[in-house]
């Protein structure tokens, strides 16, 4: 069943059935909301076409980046790791672990890009995040050596 957001933006319940092609729409105006940065649209839009399948991990990349666009750390962490849960793709591991890199979760992080490095082995940023959490834990376990 549908429901009115005040808005006038639809929100379906899960388990309403969509038309065919529907989720591929929403999804397409989701990703063009993101691009346009109205974040709160796209999530909308993810969020509905999640409804309808909860196990894409593309397009629960797509509305973790959507989080991410509104300072959303903690719901766009959760919506990565659910959507590794059910695809494995090296460019959303160094996206979690860069996340998790910025609000302090370190060992996480570590995890994430060696994660994301094992998949793809020739992503650059995964490779130059992984070095710069070799040094800072390098630098860190240093510090404590010495003090």
């Amino acid at each position: 069943m549908q429901d009115q957001l005040e808005d006038g933006q639809r929100q379906r319940s899960p388990r309403t059935p969509l038309e065919p092609g529907e989720f591929r729409d929403l999804v397409r105006e989701g990703m063009d909301a993101h691009e346009n940065g109205d974040h709160e649209h796209a999530i909308t839009c993810f969020q509905n076409a999640l409804c309808m399948d909860e196990t894409d991990g593309l397009v629960w990349s797509q509305l973790a980046s959507a989080f991410e666009g509104l300072y959303r750390w903690e719901e766009a962490e959760e919506a990565r790791k659910t959507g590794l849960a059910h695809e494995e793709f090296g460019r959303d591991f160094f996206f979690l672990a860069a996340l998790q890199d910025h609000v302090g979760k370190l060992e996480e992080a570590e995890t994430n890009v060696r994660r994301s490095i094992e998949l793809d082995p020739t992503n650059g940023e995964a490779l130059l995040l992984f070095a710069r959490l070799m040094e800072r834990k390098i630098g860190a376990d240093a510090r404590e050596h010495y003090e």
